[in-house]
């Protein structure tokens, strides 16, 4: 991969602050699903969390769809929880569940491995002041989930706190006064013993170049001829510069207002989803699950169709349109779509 700087996904703003249950009203169906932002697969002696409602429901795991296919002794579902045998041999599981009312449903999760996690680039070097982004690949068997955990440190293994420094889904901000090196570690959600880290050196701006100081004057040399009155030449009127056009787009105010996500496309590997919705307020930015306003705030600004979120020591820039009761958020990874509520 090359080694480039990107914007910091407004997208995956939107997944970090918080990692939602889906709320699960009471119904007669049998219904299981993961939760969203969760996983679908795990690892060998590993648990993964399940939805599972409906009245009266029972539950079984089975390596086959139609429920008869064998697992290993300690491969079980309770409650919402998956617990995986650390012999499993099954490539797929597959969790049912059966309401009362005779209706099914099937869930299907992935036995993995992980074998290594990837930061692309590999070494860094970002001036004091600035960000730099980063990706990861976490590569196994049996497709594992993308997830991972970011983190920053200043030791080599990733530990140490580096204060002000600010590291959302792979975008590392660092402060104007900050020094290195630092050490961007990222940790499979999947396996946690799986993990890697790359080194991030520090560097100072070159200070400006002094202004050369001016030349002396030199005295004019006397006049040697009489002079001649001057004639005074009426001035001319300032010329006024017609006035900039205001640039187009949405304002603060189209924004005001709760929005609910409707859909995204953002890719499989994305992190782990976890806000509703957002609460726009003149300048002011709430995070929102479950029709909730969550602790996690920040401030906004926008500039044509060019949307600016600050939160703590990260700083989130994307594009946005609003058509009716639709907001969009588009970027290279992928576009997500509210609903005003």
């Amino acid at each position: 991969m090359k080694n480039t700087f990107k914007t910091l996904s407004f997208i995956t703003l939107i997944a970090v602050i918080t990692v939602m249950t889906a709320a699960s009203c009471a119904t007669t169906s049998a219904r299981v699903r993961v939760p969203l932002g969760g996983l679908t697969s795990v690892i060998p002696g590993g648990t993964v969390p399940v939805n599972i409602s409906g009245e009266g429901v029972s539950t079984i795991v089975s390596s086959t769809q139609d429920g008869s296919g064998a697992v290993a002794p300690g491969t079980t579902v309770s409650g919402s929880r998956l617990t995986v045998d650390a012999n499993e041999t099954a490539q797929n599981l597959y969790v049912i569940a059966t309401a009362a009312d005779g209706s099914r449903d099937t869930l299907a999760i992935r036995v993995v491995t992980v074998t290594e996690v990837v930061i692309t680039p590999g070494e860094a070097t970002v001036e004091a002041g600035k960000s730099i982004s980063f990706t990861v690949q976490v590569n196994g068997n049996n497709r594992p989930d993308q997830h991972v955990s970011w983190g920053v440190g200043t030791s080599p293994d990733g530990s140490g706190t580096a204060r002000g420094v600010g590291l959302l889904f792979g975008v590392l901000s660092v402060p104007a006064d900050a020094s290195g090196p630092l050490y961007v570690k990222a940790t499979s959600s999947v396996d946690l013993s799986k993990s890697a880290v790359v080194r991030v050196d520090v560097t100072r701006p070159a200070p400006a170049a002094a202004a050369p100081a001016p030349a002396p004057a030199t005295p004019a040399p006397a006049a040697t001829t009489p002079t001649t009155p001057s004639t005074t030449q009426p001035s001319q009127p300032a010329q006024q510069q017609p006035a900039q056009p205001a640039p187009a787009g949405n304002t603060d105010q189209a924004l005001n207002g709760l929005w609910i996500l409707a859909s995204s496309t953002y890719p499989s590997n994305a992190p782990a989803i976890g806000a509703t919705g957002f609460r726009f307020n003149n300048g002011i930015l709430h995070m929102v699950t479950n029709g909730i306003d969550s602790s996690w705030n920040g401030t906004y600004t926008t500039s044509g169709n060019n949307l600016v979120i600050v939160m703590g020591s990260s700083t989130v820039r994307s594009r946005y349109s609003i058509s009716g009761n639709t907001l969009t958020i588009t970027e290279e990874s992928g576009v997500n779509t509210y609903t005003k509520q």
